[in-house]
């Protein structure tokens, strides 16, 4: 909520500052010119231009602490989300300019950034209510992003990240434009090295939304706090036990493991270790289902020329019926490899058809065999979401309902046959490959590519055909189908006490608060922002009576409604789940 003249504060402070902006740059431009004229009078102006450009980013350093400023002030209150209100009101257009100069990228801005960030913590810091300490426990982009609003706040922060190192996410996530807003001022130059580089895994799309690879979004923010708050993390670079001893003094909750655990004190815990976070389920509770579930298909393929374009643009959305995919199911050689896999001869005789199941869809009889549920002229569709950069593609897609069942039945007998649970993985593996390589031909069929010379290796096949000119060729990273239920924890915070003290434990993981991916609303940070505010809120308040445990699942409480509003165009809120 904007308090009483902001906007003309915000009005006041733009003309000045582009007032001023404009005044440098033209006497500077001037006085050069006038120089050169004067005494140099065979030396060309353009020579001079690179010296002025970067006159003009050190102008632009200011502005980009001038943003930060009006960022740190408001949350999700601030400056950022006036954006897309400034862009329709005429009196406020121009404030816009101030934002794309902040935008200029410098390594004196990193240092002027950086010096911004340790003065709003020591500022903070001072206007705290005994909530001095907290821990983060999950190193993914939520739980990194919540280490450094924390750490702004004035708060000693803890990251806590169960992961081995080998443990890498390559799924392409969507970030909305106020997450492209707050990461191009907290990674500075790294912004540019992530989303601008010629060879970057991430691409910056239309109206500010952005696309990047999970692994890369966490090590670019992983390194972004290292550099800002190196000390802790370098001792506290965890991968189970590892802490150093000077923090390890006692934890408030340590009765609820037993007295023999070890320890870090907190006043704030926050939980952001996604669906299946067991430290939320042992503190808080297990998430409810509070949607139905449907299966999807995702795949990802890497390009061996980066410069090959399978699509027109970097991402590209289509719903298509389902009945051109038949012919790349059966070069994919669907019917064959069920006939002669050694799968049971009643799932063979029951998913014998499976082409014609997965175009016209699937329903059973009263004597329980299978048959296509739609006639000729009805076909199932397939809703593509292919985000496409040099190196790699992306397809996101609904899984057919003939094809879900399938593997489900697989699994059934795997469970039934547990000497033969290997073979029966690697059968589920090969067929979700022959139906990720017949999506992307007939995917690159549909921008008249040949699918024939499109060559896709998977791991098992790989180097088994010799390059030659006359063909392309790609790599599958990862297929696979996969439930997408959303799940929420119905109090998403609460108090311990202690004889002494007391801890606040709140959840602010993907379970809570992230909607579902096909609505385009990326990663929900909006129950960091939420939180964090709370906390703001509270340390700026002299009431006495407010209580921060209850600020915090109010708002938490908030966003899960909001998840679910985004999210019930694709799935169905189960009965009983209301939206408040």
């Amino acid at each position: 909520m904007l308090r009483a003249g902001s906007l003309d504060e915000y009005k006041i402070l733009k003309q000045i500052f582009k007032n001023n902006v404009d005044k440098l740059t033209e006497k500077v431009k001037a006085f050069v010119e006038e120089e050169i004229n004067a005494h140099y009078s065979d030396v060309d102006v353009n020579d001079f231009k690179e010296d002025i450009k970067k006159y003009d980013q050190l102008i632009a350093n200011g502005g980009t602490v001038f943003i930060s400023d009006l960022n740190s002030e408001g949350s999700e209150g601030s400056f950022i989300d006036l954006f897309s209100f400034m862009e329709k009101h005429p009196k406020l257009k121009d404030l816009k300019l101030i934002f794309y100069l902040a935008s200029i990228q410098s390594n004196e801005l990193d240092k002027a950034i950086n010096e911004k960030f340790y003065e709003d913590h020591k500022k903070n810091k001072e206007m705290g209510r005994g909530y001095n300490y907290a821990v983060v426990e999950g190193a993914g982009p939520i739980g990194l992003y919540t280490t450094f609003k924390l750490f702004i706040e004035g708060i000693n922060v803890t990251l806590l990240n169960d992961r081995s190192e080998e443990y890498t996410r390559e799924q392409f996530i969507l970030l909305d434009r106020k997450w492209i807003y707050q990461l191009n001022l907290i990674l500075g130059t790294q912004f540019d090295q992530l989303f601008n580089e010629e060879n970057s895994m991430a691409k910056l799309l239309p109206n500010h939304v952005g696309i990047v690879i999970m692994k890369n979004f966490e090590t670019a923010l992983m390194n972004r706090l290292k550099y800002i708050y190196a000390k802790k993390l370098a001792e506290l670079a965890i991968n189970g036990k590892a802490f150093d001893k000077e923090y390890i003094d006692g934890l408030p909750l340590n009765t609820y493991f037993g007295s023999d655990f070890l320890g870090i004190p907190f006043d704030l815990l926050f939980c952001a270790g996604g669906a299946n976070d067991r430290i939320r389920d042992n503190f808080l509770e297990e998430p409810q289902v509070l949607t139905e579930s449907k299966n999807y298909s995702s795949i990802y393929i890497d390009k061996a020329d980066p410069e090959m374009l399978i699509t027109e643009g970097d991402y590209t959305y289509l719903s298509k019926s389902m009945i051109e995919m038949g012919i790349h199911l059966e070069i994919q050689g669907f019917y064959e490899f069920i006939v002669y896999s050694n799968i049971s001869h009643y799932l063979k005789s029951r998913y014998g058809n499976i082409i014609n199941l997965i175009i016209y869809g699937v329903m059973e009889d009263g004597y329980g065999y299978l048959m296509p549920q739609n006639n000729n002229f009805t076909h199932e569709t397939l809703d593509l979401h292919v985000f496409e950069l040099k190196q790699r593609i992306s397809i996101a897609t609904n899984t057919p309902k003939a094809l879900v069942n399938f593997i489900e039945e697989i699994k059934a007998e795997m469970n039934e046959n547990p000497h033969w649970e290997e073979y029966y993985l690697n059968f589920i593996k090969e067929l979700e490959n022959k139906w990720a390589i017949a999506l992307f031909k007939y995917l690159a069929s549909l921008y008249r590519h040949d699918a024939d010379k499109l060559i896709v290796e998977t791991e098992e096949n790989e180097g088994c055909d010799e390059e030659d000119d006359e063909n392309l060729y790609f790599k599958i990273l990862s297929s696979n189908t996969f439930w997408i239920k959303i799940k929420g924890v119905e109090n998403p915070a609460k108090r311990y006490h202690t004889e002494n003290d007391s801890a606040i434990v709140a959840a602010v993981g993907d379970a809570n608060t992230s909607a579902h991916f096909f609505t385009g609303s990326g990663l929900s940070r909006l129950g960091v922002e939420k939180a964090i505010l709370k906390i703001k809120e509270f340390n700026r308040s002299s009431n006495e009576q407010l209580n921060l445990k209850d600020m915090i699942e109010v708002a938490l409480k908030e966003v899960r409604n909001r998840v679910l509003e985004k999210t019930k165009v694709h799935l169905n809120i189960l009965p009983g789940i209301y939206i408040c």
